[in-house]
């Protein structure tokens, strides 16, 4: 091999290492939401990066196989440089790599370009998806791909949940991860992310934690009149009181205390009973209005298994886990 293939082999070796460790930046600051539109489009350097992630773990194996293979080319060519026309020994020939190429990697193949592809990944990924569908081909053909994702996964359930590892790709969290670039540059773009996170959680926060706790309900017998029911509205400004029967954890419906307060046509207050919607502490937010919405109940009844009365919330309780504290309703 003459010194000028071996040197053309380093800088080669260098750029290409360069190109995937910025590539697998790349993976994770990419607008995905924009490369689709690019798709849409029929943008050719779109189609070929959807292509490539739509295995995303396949797609990170590639860039850190290729990253790997670079450093090794370019590690063996500068060797052989060092050796044959410096005349070194095989321990000289080996220092001397060390000493000269580690801070140039570091440099060049490594902050550089993972620094240029966090800044202007959406770009850079674009230019380098024929290298990468290049790569991404070869890698696969020669098992190298096949090879590391079965490593990893035996390594991740001895370490860790095979959930775990499969998590940041789900679909709840792709969808997040969308709407969140969406956001981007947008001059209200952290209150409305904060919104998204918030969305996404209600299939995640059960009720137990938004619910009002028993021993802070107000309630009235079933049995009460409208002298109670006077008397109760003085002391609460609460519109919606549950009813109980024998003792306060029995719910068996609510009332709307002005509406039945200016009604002349009942005696007791069961006789102007609104039906109430059972919930269970854990029941999610999510659930829990998607169920209020379908009864059109005023009030949700949070009970255990035996039906006896843990708390209560309203859709204002739980829309407050979306916008934050509703001061009027």
């Amino acid at each position: 091999m003459s010194w000028t293939i071996a040197i053309l082999l380093v800088l080669a070796g260098l750029f290409f290492s360069a190109f995937f460790s910025g590539s697998e930046t790349g993976l994770y600051c990419l607008n995905r939401l924009r490369i689709q539109l690019g798709v849409d489009r029929g943008d050719r350097r779109a189609l070929r990066l959807a292509r490539f992630l739509r295995d995303e773990q396949a797609a990170l194996s590639v860039t850190l196989i290729g990253t790997n293979l670079m450093n090794y080319i370019t590690a063996a060519a500068a060797a052989y440089l060092f050796a044959e026309h410096l005349k070194l020994s095989d321990h000289e020939t080996q220092i001397l790599t060390v000493i000269v190429l580690t801070p140039i990697v570091f440099v060049f193949g490594e902050v550089t370009p993972k620094n240029l592809f966090q800044r202007n990944a959406d770009e850079l990924m674009l230019k380098g998806s024929r290298t990468l569908a290049i790569a991404n081909r070869c890698f696969r053909l020669t098992g190298a791909v096949w090879v590391l994702r079965r490593m990893a996964g035996v390594v991740t359930r001895i370490v860790g949940p095979d959930a775990a590892y499969r998590r940041p790709f789900d679909p709840k969290r792709r969808v997040a991860l969308l709407l969140r670039e969406a956001l981007v540059g947008d001059v209200v773009g952290d209150e409305q992310s904060e919104l998204v996170d918030r969305v996404l959680a209600l299939s995640e926060t059960h009720l137990h934690g938004v619910m009002v706790p028993r021993n802070r309900v107000v309630t009235i017998g079933a049995a009460a009149g409208r002298r109670e029911l006077l008397a109760l509205a003085r002391r609460t400004r609460h519109r919606y009181i549950p009813v109980s029967e024998g003792n306060q954890r029995q719910v068996i419906g609510a009332i709307k205390i002005d509406t039945l307060v200016g009604l002349d046509d009942w005696n007791i207050v069961s006789d102007r009973l609104r039906p109430v919607t059972a919930l269970t502490a854990h029941d999610t937010v999510a659930i829990a209005i998607a169920k209020m919405q379908h009864s059109q109940d005023p009030l949700g009844i949070v009970t255990d298994r035996g039906g006896q009365m843990l708390g209560i919330v309203t859709m204002k309780d739980l829309l407050e886990e979306v916008v934050g504290e509703l001061q009027a309703w």
